[in-house]
């Protein structure tokens, strides 16, 4: 394969995966593609529309052809089967090609602050990759593509989470099911595969520089390598419930040193959004989800 010692993190959408994804990223050694894994092959909302039908066409299509089975689909909650090696090689080289075309500033054009990767120091960087919802049930495929792959399962108290996609026009029943089949997805995965590990969210917001030293070790990144944390700027809500966000305009990079890193936490955010549920929703989402929520450590 030609990415070597790849990185996937795992998580729901909505659960704070792009905070670890950030933390990974201001390490010069990992580059990431032009999206989330599902999106490199099928495309995102935001790209125009021929770039969606492109990427559909040229990379999904094929795949889905030869493997006979829908890998990337965020809302198939079920165990993909095992590829050819032609499919995986495919999978590979589309995942290379992508990640030396993203040159964005929240994506791989900074290697330190104010200083920019050259062309040839993005081929070379390790993969790193993002795969949410139902994609999590591609990590067997991606075990058995990658020698050294390493992989991070972001878990969350899911009241707040359920907040989130309400808040965003989902059902209870929705995120339920998210929950319940991704959380239980990672924790036997955790369980089976020594390289799959687990991070809470909520210990990454209290307890980042050791969260992250954990996870530099797990993935074999030296920390001395990264003078500052680049971490993108969010709208957080407030105990109140409203929405803020404090930057120019909404992932804004910025810049900062292990002295200041905490700041950029609220470390009641979850409070915040569980208050902000309606009782009435939340136990609903506790009656589908509690034996979900203990197992991962979540009390109810």
């Amino acid at each position: 394969m030609t990415n070597k010692n790849p990185v996937f993190v795992c998580g729901f959408t909505r659960g704070g995966t792009n905070i670890l994804m950030n933390f990974l990223l201001s390490h010069p050694d990992l580059c990431k593609p032009t999206g989330e894994t599902a999106q490199v092959f099928r495309g995102r909302r935001e790209e125009p529309f021929w770039r969606i039908v492109q990427r559909r066409l040229c990379y999904d299509a094929p795949i889905r052809l030869l493997s006979g089975q829908d890998l990337f689909n965020p809302h198939c909650y079920q165990e993909r089967s095992s590829i050819s090696p032609v499919v995986a090689r495919f999978i590979d080289w589309v995942l290379d090609r992508e990640k030396r075309w993203a040159r964005t500033e929240a994506q791989n054009r900074f290697r330190y602050e104010n200083v920019e990767y050259s062309m040839d120091e993005v081929a070379s960087a390790r993969l790193l990759s993002k795969n949410v919802n139902g994609v999590v049930f591609l990590t067997d495929v991606l075990n058995g593509m990658y020698d050294d792959v390493t992989f991070f399962g972001l878990v969350r108290d899911g009241r707040a989470l359920c907040e989130s996609h309400l808040r965003r026009g989902a059902s209870v029943d929705e995120v339920a099911q998210l929950y319940e089949q991704v959380g239980e997805a990672m924790q036997t995965y955790a369980g089976q595969l020594p390289n799959f590990h687990l991070v809470r969210f909520e210990e990454v917001i209290t307890n980042p520089m050791d969260q992250v030293s954990r996870v530099y070790q797990h993935a074999g990144l030296d920390p001395a390598e990264v003078p500052k944390f680049r971490l993108q700027i969010k709208a957080k809500t407030e105990k109140e419930g409203e929405r803020k966000l404090e930057a120019e305009h909404d992932r804004q990079v910025v810049w900062y040193d292990r002295t200041s890193v905490e700041t950029y936490f609220d470390p009641a955010v979850n409070d915040h959004q569980i208050n902000q549920l309606d009782p009435a929703a939340r136990r609903e989402f506790e009656q589908h989800t509690e034996a979900t929520l203990r197992s991962l450590g979540y009390s109810v």
